[in-house]
């Protein structure tokens, strides 16, 4: 309805349904709360908040190599520390595999070498899931495997049978 019912409202339900919008901007990326307040011509009231993450707007794909460099150094000028610690909370939020991933956890996992397939596996998804919050992926966009970003992502969280390492090289591998 337009307006008020008059009070009480007939059965107490209505009016039935109502719109509103608020535009919010966000001057960072990161994992936000945001909620809203109801309250009904009778003065009734309920509140809901969810977590919204919001991610950067950066179009370059970045390698683990290349991750490394920034977690090692604190950026080196191409990110101010708080940016990359708001990518570490979008990973840690949306991942089902790197949950309170700490900056130390990210140094260690991205110092290159040795020839282990699952280390360098998680490397590759911590770049896959780094280069989401960097904004170059987005949660619905397509990759190689003929899956959407966040399906795929999904599967490698829940593990995939045996030889499951080279499926992870084969589809990170193509999607940064």
């Amino acid at each position: 309805g337009t307006g008020p019912d008059g009070l009480p409202s007939p059965l107490g339900t209505y009016p039935f349904s109502a719109a509103d919008a608020a535009l919010v901007t966000f001057g960072a990326p990161g994992v936000y709360t945001v909620g809203v307040d109801v309250t009904d011509d009778d003065g009734g009231t309920d509140s809901i908040s969810l977590p919204k993450l919001v991610v950067d707007v950066c179009l370059t794909t970045k390698i683990v190599p290349l991750w490394n460099q920034f977690y090692s150094d604190g950026g080196r000028g191409w990110a101010d520390e708080a940016t990359l610690l708001a990518y570490l909370d979008i990973v840690s939020f949306a991942s089902g595999v790197f949950s309170d991933l700490t900056k130390a956890d990210a140094q260690a996992l991205l110092v290159p070498g040795g020839n282990d397939a699952e280390r360098k596996a998680r490397q590759q998804a911590l770049a896959a899931w780094l280069n989401f919050a960097d904004g170059v992926i987005a949660w619905d966009a397509p990759v190689p495997s003929g899956q959407l970003f966040y399906e795929a992502m999904a599967k490698m969280a829940r593990g995939t049978p045996v030889g499951a390492p080279v499926w992870y090289l084969a589809v990170f591998s193509v999607i940064l």
